[in-house]
């Protein structure tokens, strides 16, 4: 998934004009990868939950943003549903007694 520019801009595609040295890097976002080596690993907090309807849902931090991943087919594939920046590192996910809303909690 395209994600940004380096400089900011985030228009998949785009026309450049150089005019002097300096460089332009496209940022992607794979599932499930994270620059953060304990993305995954803090204790006692919900990284994923199934809903009542089977869906599972994953949310981790990369990048210096949280990203809120889903899969309809029990973890097969996974595609993203939305990233926040919230500046928060260790993001949890909680569901309500009904088991169908989900909240992300830094």
């Amino acid at each position: 998934m395209f994600l940004e520019w380096s400089d900011g801009n985030e228009n998949n595609s785009r026309n450049v004009s150089p005019t002097g040295l300096g460089s332009l890097q496209a940022k992607y976002k794979g599932t499930q990868l994270s620059d953060n080596q304990s993305a995954f690993t803090n204790n006692n907090q919900r990284k994923m939950i199934r809903t009542a309807n089977g869906n599972l849902f994953l949310t981790y931090e990369s990048m210096g943003e949280v990203w809120l991943e889903m899969s309809t087919d029990n973890g097969r594939t996974w595609d993203f549903v939305n990233y926040y920046v919230m500046g928060i590192g260790s993001p949890s996910l909680v569901l309500d007694g009904e088991g169908g809303f989900i909240r992300i909690r830094g």
